[in-house]
């Protein structure tokens, strides 16, 4: 979700391995962005990225690569669990009350014998699920990732998660044919009243 969200050009997740020569794909895609007028470029990597052989890929090999073969300056951000989050929407609000309110109703109900729960959201519901379920999924995870099995590891991360990979390489893989015009065009937006959340100047 925030690599769509974001605009990134290249990701690299765990669950999805770049193929063998990954970085001239990923140079190839970069550079194509900036003839198409992009600015800047962005390239996430996720804890424990690794490529199909198993090698870990970390921010600084990717600086490397991209100094090297694009020769644009490149810098390095490890985010924090706050930039992480970013500005909270009224849905995060909303929910996380919602959430807060069950997790206080599964306090009030439970007994000694009850199973731990934890408590989510699902489908934009609030759910329930026993806590060692989940941690046995999330384990099941890794399991799969060690075995190399990517499409079963995508497929237990859930449907938003599978959905929103296919979302993104379709658009990330996509390279049209855009020729930028003599004179760059400027377009104005106006906005009145509050602050409009997700409005940049990319």
């Amino acid at each position: 979700t925030s690599a769509i969200a974001g605009g990134t050009d290249y990701v690299l997740i765990p669950e999805y391995p770049p193929a063998e020569g990954w970085e001239d794909r990923m140079c190839e895609l970069l550079r194509h962005g900036r003839a198409a007028g992009r600015r800047d470029s962005i390239v996430v990597v996720a804890e424990g990225a690794t490529d199909r052989a198993g090698n870990r890929i970390g921010g600084d090999y990717i600086r490397r690569i991209l100094e090297e073969r694009l020769g644009e300056d490149t810098r390095v951000t490890i985010l924090g669990h706050v930039q992480r989050g970013g500005t909270p929407s009224a849905y995060d609000r909303w929910m996380s009350t919602l959430v807060g309110h069950a997790a206080v109703q599964e306090l009030l109900a439970a007994t000694p014998d009850s199973e731990p729960q934890l408590i989510g959201v699902r489908y934009n519901r609030v759910r329930r699920l026993p806590l060692m379920q989940c941690v046995e999924q999330t384990r099941a995870i890794a399991r799969t990732i060690a075995e190399k099995d990517y499409a079963k590891a995508v497929e237990l991360r859930g449907g938003s998660f599978t959905e929103m990979t296919k979302t993104f390489r379709a658009m990330a893989e996509a390279l049209p044919s855009v020729t930028p015009p003599v004179r760059p065009r400027r377009i104005a937006v106006l906005h009145g009243g509050g602050l409009a959340p997700g409005m940049n100047t990319a």
